[in-house]
């Protein structure tokens, strides 16, 4: 144990001192993708870029994967001059080192295995068969650790691997089929099989791993073919380049810095490459939309009624597919605009996040849950789903985490023409383009014929009481927000204002015992109660008292702990 310690600790050692060298040789924008490139930790990437790499399609590559065990792997073969006896014991010891500097991640380690198997079978003279080292790989590491199934880093990287396996000979045969006389080397003609090797690799690999991701992400790129076409070409120079200045350092750290700037150019490139492209419109749709999840299981069903027939038509299956997308975003985009009204209460875990639709105008109120980043993709993911870019609002009633944490990441990803922040300092305003508003006094918004009417806070206690409190008077339904209010800042609210009956009532505080008072209760008899809170939370919400409280009055109780996500149509 004692020695199994002492190496993993050389290791971490070794890792740290890497990451020194690349946050002293790289500039400041490039060293968050060069540490993710080379070492698979993504600590660093922002949320809008690791976005932008998710949506572009080009996550992959800030996921130390089989895609930089083959890059470390090819230039073992031209180092060593592919002499079996020399590349081998070289290959075996350096794809281990990989492995533990990349923390022995599934995706890595299936990849080193298969690697070891092909550097075994060059040495003892053997055919390397490529299913059969998946196959293996796979096994040996679900002896090693079973639970290892589950996880999701195993099973993109087997799927991608069975699915360029099982279907690049097929799309690569068809593809050089549309061309005239492929093969040669001129020009044209290498340009022409370079195009059909990345494209046939990019759309095989996808085959299995697009219902993998739209399962455990929500996403399906659209636009992912084009961002592997225009920056996969540069990862392997780049890879090769953050290691020469790790090297180089060793013994010229000035050198390095120089080399550091010129490896930067290609990195700040393919950063350009996943912004650009993610910022396309329908760059990626999202399961978060029925309608999208319905396509993505209609496009399978005629995947397998295609590998299944003898006549095969391409054109026709990709003309099928998109057609049946375009009638998916079409339903997702018109279906919300049916409703009069809409309020759907996101289910962010133990925090709030609601969005309200009523006669064209989109406001949500607060963005903040269990994590930051989950949670803004949720935010984004359900506009997004609806065919809505821009918000005409957003309104965080005031600035704990669970409220506002995940605002900044929205922001970066949706458009918002108004920022409401309660009467205090916030950074969250530098993330928006848009007019800030801090509602130091009660603000009103009419657009149709709807009354927004944000009220101040009005007793200079704790954040919970200074919550703004929003109330949307529409002619369908009124609906009151309360932020963290106590039951003493709810009477504050009923003395300042004309509160009216409401329709829907969100709980005050995640349903705790001390908000969503009797007093409260009986000045706006709402129908709906909607309590946003996390499913076993630690603070027991929503309280016993509470729900007791609600059923007194009569109250139709929705909870995101125990219905997910909650939508009310008028």
């Amino acid at each position: 144990m004692a020695e199994t310690a002492l190496w993993q600790d050389h290791i971490a050692r070794f890792r740290q001192c890497i990451k020194d060298i690349l946050h002293t040789s790289f500039p400041a924008d490039a060293v968050p993708f060069a540490q993710a490139l080379l070492l698979g930790d993504t600590s660093l990437l922002d949320y809008a870029t690791d976005t932008d790499f998710k949506v572009s399609g080009i996550r992959h590559v800030v996921a130390v994967s089989g895609l930089h065990v083959s890059i470390l792997f090819a230039l073992l073969g031209a180092v060593t001059f592919r002499r079996k006896y020399l590349m081998a014991p070289l290959g075996l010891a350096t794809l281990l080192l990989f492995a533990a500097l990349a923390g022995f991640t599934p995706s890595v380690n299936r990849a080193c295995i298969m690697s070891a198997l092909m550097l075994l079978a060059l040495l003892l003279n053997k055919e390397y068969d490529g299913p059969t080292a998946l196959s293996f790989a796979a096994l040996v590491m679900l002896m090693a650790n079973p639970l290892v199934i589950t996880s999701v880093s195993f099973q993109l990287s087997v799927a991608s691997v069975a699915g360029i396996y099982l279907f690049r000979p097929g799309i690569s045969g068809w593809m050089l089929s549309l061309f005239s006389d492929p093969v040669g080397k001129s020009l044209r003609q290498t340009a022409i099989r370079w195009l059909v090797t990345s494209v046939s690799i990019t759309l095989s690999a996808m085959v299995f791993t697009t219902p993998l991701c739209a399962y455990h992400f929500g996403t399906v790129s659209l636009i992912g073919v084009v961002t592997n076409l225009l920056a996969l070409w540069v990862i392997s120079a780049v890879f090769y380049g953050i290691m020469a200045v790790c090297l180089l350092h060793g013994v010229w750290a000035a050198g390095a810095v120089l080399l550091a700037k010129a490896v930067s150019v290609p990195i700040r490139y393919v950063l350009f490459v996943a912004e650009i492209l993610a910022d396309f419109p329908l760059a990626a749709v999202y399961t978060r939309s029925v309608y999208v999840t319905a396509w993505l299981v209609f496009a399978y069903v005629l995947l397998a009624l295609f590998l299944l027939s003898r006549n095969r038509k391409p054109v026709v299956f990709g003309c099928c597919a998109a057609l049946g997308l375009c009638l998916a975003l079409l339903a997702s985009w018109v279906e919300p605009m049916t409703d009069e009204l809409r309020v759907t209460v996101l289910d962010v875990g133990q925090g709030q996040c609601i969005l309200v639709r009523s006669e064209g105008g989109t406001y949500l109120v607060d963005c903040g849950g269990d994590s930051d980043s989950e949670t803004a993709d949720i935010a984004a993911e359900t506009l997004l789903s609806q065919g809505i870019s821009r918000l005409d609002g957003m309104i965080l009633t005031h600035l704990d985490r669970d409220h506002a944490g995940a605002a900044p990441n929205l922001l970066s990803r949706i458009d918002t023409g108004l920022l409401i922040l309660p009467p205090a300092h916030s950074e969250i305003s530098t993330k928006t383009s848009g007019e800030v508003v801090y509602a130091a006094d009660d603000l009103t918004i009419a657009f149709g014929d709807t009354i927004l009417t944000v009220f101040a806070p009005t007793y200079p206690g704790t954040s919970n009481e200074k919550s703004l409190c929003v109330l949307f008077d529409t002619e369908k339904c009124d609906i009151l927000i309360t932020g963290d209010r106590s039951g003493f800042g709810e009477r504050m609210l009923l003395r300042n204002a004309d509160i009216p009956d409401v329709d829907i009532l969100m709980a005050g505080h995640h349903g705790s015992k001390n908000s969503t008072s009797e007093e409260l209760l009986a000045a706006v008899r709402p129908e709906i109660v909607c309590i946003s809170a996390g499913a076993d939370n630690s603070y027991g919400h929503p309280a016993p008292e509470l729900l007791e409280r609600l059923s007194d009055f009569g109250c139709t109780v929705y909870r995101t702990d125990i219905h997910g996500t909650i939508t009310i149509r008028r």
